[in-house]
């Protein structure tokens, strides 16, 4: 049979919005010919525009040369207190580019700057040049990879940078010949609502059957909630935007949402200003997420959420989340039945290669909800937080009846702990680990149960490269023995613990830290004390390397 191709001409933009003359040639995407043919020893660079009628950020521009970068204009939540369904919120600027090469960016401000402005991750060491005149800085970047941008040390001015390599560009060609079996959805650039497309229901849902391909082209704006129920072999790409913004918390449009569903690829997709959760996974397996980035502000907007799912590996994200960030439960199907047989378990979950800031709740999360009889073998490495503002980095909260086991947290650099902050209170850990029981939640997935316990946990090599003064950087580990009249006496034990490399600025957490908390319901608990150098991050192109091109940037 042959393969069909659904598109739905819209709006197209070609040029980048206010470029001069000679950068208006920047273009899409070379076929796939010309793309394969990138030589490493140039300097290319490649700009999406954004659609025509799509607000910009007016704080600052950021150039390439004499090549606007645009800056969309974001929605973020500095305040640090959960507020339904909408609480007060700021402007903040979001940037996507491809690029190969040192390329020198010029971001000049409507406010004075000064030389306190940090560009992240700190790894790189990228020190900007400042024209306190002109109210401006110059930067250099070599690597693909998220930056963030803070004028004058300031996280409320803070610009986010999502860069490609450039080998990564989609065509539709490309799609076409990397999917042959599957149908193309196709959104092309322009803004896409349910007004304009037929893909977009009169509900704003973009419904995806089995063996499909939905392509969001990098200029496409699409106001729409992605869903797929009982389906497989579905492939979400392109480096398009999927935008909630215009849709009222009290929708709960979850932009990408797939229920009881296998053999998923969700690759680098933008989501902005999600009306709920941003990425659920309720019943998924063997499944992967790459190369996504969000960016959330409204009450419950957790970035990527994985419940009762198996065999599903996340890497190369980005999420600024506006609840947890990278969280894992376990839930009934359908949601809140207490009939055990309807509770999914957790198996073989991969976070990697993250890029984390939360401003309300936690960056690393198991919990609260845990029915089903386990959760097994998940992994959160290689993980840079560089904000933490609310509640925990690391934390599993068990409060059902799972068993979890083998539970691993490695390799992650913090480079500002500042948890505390709003109606954050007490729950200000930089880890918290609890097998007990939540008032708040602990009857909210399945009804009231017993709590399980926490099996073979390790903690290590995490690294606290920043904190704000008063923050203790604390580390509670507490099981409980259940004083609830139905569960009475049922111990909840945390067994089998090890606590290593962990460095809070100059300080190597030995076993006599006096920030560590545990309780007796604690058994077989190790701190390993040295230095970590926490999240090292892959550099693709070295700096001696990209110091002998001579080539000038060519715009493709």
């Amino acid at each position: 049979m042959k393969k069909m191709r659904f598109v739905f001409l819209a709006l197209t933009i070609s040029a980048l919005l206010g470029c001069s003359p000679e950068s208006s040639a920047i273009s899409y995407p070379p076929s796939n010919d010309n793309s394969s043919s990138i030589a490493l020893d140039h300097k290319q660079v490649h700009i999406p525009a954004l659609p025509a009628g799509i607000t910009q950020y007016e704080e600052a521009t950021l150039f390439i040369e004499d090549v606007q970068v645009p800056l969309l204009n974001v929605k973020v939540n500095n305040s640090h207190f959960y507020a339904y369904p909408e609480p007060t919120r700021i402007d903040s600027a979001y940037g996507r580019l491809f690029m190969r090469g040192r390329i020198e960016f010029v971001l000049t401000t409507t406010y004075a700057i000064d030389a306190s402005t940090k560009v992240y991750p700190s790894q790189f060491n990228i020190v900007p040049n400042h024209d306190l005149a002109a109210h401006k800085i110059t930067f250099t970047i070599y690597e693909p990879g998220v930056y963030i941008i803070e004028p004058n040390n300031n996280s409320d001015l803070a610009i986010q940078l999502r860069i490609f390599d450039i080998s990564e560009m989609l065509t539709l060609n490309q799609v076409e010949n990397l999917y042959p079996n599957h149908e193309i959805i196709y959104f092309p650039a322009g803004i896409h609502t349910q007004a304009n497309s037929q893909f977009i229901d009169s509900n704003n849902y973009i419904n995806l059957t089995s063996q499909k391909v939905l392509f969001i082209d990098e200029g496409a704006y699409v106001q729409a909630r992605v869903r797929g129920i009982n389906v497989e072999n579905v492939i979400i790409t392109g480096h398009g935007i999927i935008t909630g913004a215009h849709f009222s918390r009290t929708n709960q449009l979850v932009p990408i949402d797939f229920i009881q569903s296998a053999n998923l690829q969700i690759n680098n997709i933008s989501i902005i200003d999600p009306a709920a959760w941003s990425l659920n996974l309720y019943f998924v397996e063997d499944s992967s997420i790459n190369n996504v980035s969000i960016i959330s502000s409204r009450a419950n907007g957790d970035g990527i959420t994985i419940q009762s799912g198996k065999n599903i590996l996340v890497e190369n994200v980005y999420v600024r989340s506006f609840d947890d960030a990278l969280v894992v439960k376990n839930y009934a199907y359908p949601y809140g039945n207490p009939d055990r047989n309807t509770h999914g378990s957790t198996d073989n979950i991969k976070f990697s290669n993250a890029f984390l800031w939360v401003d309300l709740a936690q960056a690393l999360e198991i919990g609260y909800e845990t029915a089903g009889e386990h959760i097994d073998d998940v992994t959160f490495e290689d993980i840079t937080v560089f904000h933490a503002f609310h509640k925990p980095v690391i934390s599993i909260h068990n409060s059902n009846y799972a068993d979890l086991h083998r539970i691993t947290y490695q390799n992650i650099t913090v480079e500002n702990l500042q948890t505390g902050k709003g109606d954050a209170g007490s729950n200000n850990e930089l880890i918290d680990i609890k097998s007990t029981y939540s008032t708040t939640f602990g009857d909210k997935a399945v009804g009231p149960t017993e709590v399980g316990n926490i099996y073979d946990l390790e903690i290590k090599n995490v690294l606290v490269k920043r904190k704000d003064n008063g923050n203790n950087a604390k580390i509670t580990i507490h099981g409980q023995i259940d004083n609830r009249i139905d569960f009475f006496n049922n111990l909840s034990v945390i067994d089998r613990v090890t606590l290593s490399q962990i460095t809070v600025i100059a300080d190597n957490v030995t076993s006599d830290y006096a920030y560590l908390n545990t309780n007796e319901y604690v058994h077989n608990l190790e701190v390993i004390t040295g230095i970590a150098n926490g999240h090292i991050i892959e550099r693709k192109y070295t700096s001696t390397l990209l110091d002998e091109y001579v080539n000038p940037i060519e715009f493709i």
